[in-house]
């Protein structure tokens, strides 16, 4: 593992486990740089979420034939759908959590139970009709969508479970391979152990909201990811970068993903559950 859990780390100080630790890449190939994008400063545009200046990256990275990731860890079109008379959010009628709206389907879907239903509902405030929906927040459509508006002369694919079934994987990992494919959109099924040797730069476009939430373990799988997720470019020793579009340029989440030694995170975490008998 990239970044061992709390537990095995503890284990590995107390000499329960044994260990060996790889300190450099493959043909000594260098790990990616990060680069922060000042969401403050160059700001999202008509319900856009890609950056002018993340924009300018990309287009850099794709004259220099590289291969690009667009990194947002949400399947479908919208995470959230709601009536904009009675407000009402649908949700799964079975789980309770909030139903994703997929437009490639035209369903909304539960991500838990697999409970599909279409985009009609009726209305609490409006008695004669259906409620009037909107969506809020990007899935990996939406990125797409705004991927062949602003690089439309650029092969693209989204990279998540809904599209990469066992018949049509091989094939389509054959083309990202061969660079035929030059954008990703993907989820966080592409950190895992994929090998593509062209692919150099990554844009992780939703590491403030990665970092929200009450997990106790939050911060740990964070930084798993983010770590497997950066392992998936420069690979073959071309440079390479990550790039974090965020509001807050003190993000700890950014600061312990773009340490290059995880045992310093894993120690301060352990001492801080230790002292909160966590």
């Amino acid at each position: 593992s990239a970044v061992p859990s709390i537990e095995t780390y503890e284990n590995i100080k107390k000499k329960k486990y044994s260990y060996s630790r790889i300190i450099n890449r493959y043909k000594n190939a260098q790990l990616p740089k990060h680069e922060i994008i000042d969401l403050k400063k160059y700001k999202l545009n008509n319900q856009s979420w890609i950056s002018s200046k993340t924009i300018e990256k990309v287009k850099y990275h794709l004259e220099n034939d590289d291969q690009v990731l667009f990194f947002i860890n949400r399947r479908g079109f919208s995470p959230y759908v709601f009536c904009k008379n009675c407000l009402k959010v649908y949700s799964c009628p079975h789980c309770s959590i909030n139903l994703v709206y997929h437009k490639n389907k035209k369903k909304l879907l539960c991500h838990y139970c697999g409970f599909t239903t279409n985009l009609k509902r009726k209305c609490d405030r409006n008695i004669s009709g259906s409620c009037r929906f909107t969506l809020s927040g990007p899935g990996v459509e939406k990125i797409s969508e705004e991927v062949k508006k602003f690089f439309p002369s650029y092969k693209s694919l989204i990279f998540s479970s809904d599209t990469m079934n066992k018949k049509s994987s091989s094939n389509v990992l054959q083309k990202i391979i061969n660079n035929e494919i030059k954008i990703l959109i993907g989820t966080q099924l592409i950190s895992k152990g994929y090998h593509f040797p062209n692919l150099n730069c990554i844009v992780v476009l939703d590491i403030d909201l990665s970092s929200l939430g009450h997990d106790l373990r939050g911060a740990e799988k964070n930084l798993q990811l983010y770590h497997q997720l950066s392992g998936r470019a420069g690979r073959t020793g071309k440079p390479a970068t990550v790039y974090f579009q965020t509001y807050n340029l003190k993000s700890d989440t950014i600061s312990k993903i773009t340490n290059s030694d995880p045992f310093i995170f894993l120690e301060n975490e352990l001492q801080l559950r230790k002292k909160n008998n966590l």
